[in-house]
């Protein structure tokens, strides 16, 4: 996987998960992201891909 300077990636990833948790209500408690927002989220963020 190939993304974006760490610091953009963190900030944009950030931006995409508060974005979704306004639309969305969440259950409360601990989770990761791939598990609320799904596997194929990081690919949502700007920059971001898989590699071969």
């Amino acid at each position: 996987m190939r993304c974006s300077e760490a610091y953009e990636f963190t900030i944009e990833s950030a931006l995409a998960a508060v974005s979704k948790v306004e639309k969305k209500k969440f259950h409360a408690g601990f989770t990761t992201p791939a598990k609320v927002f799904g596997s194929k989220f990081v690919l949502e963020i700007p920059g971001t891909k898989i590699l071969s």
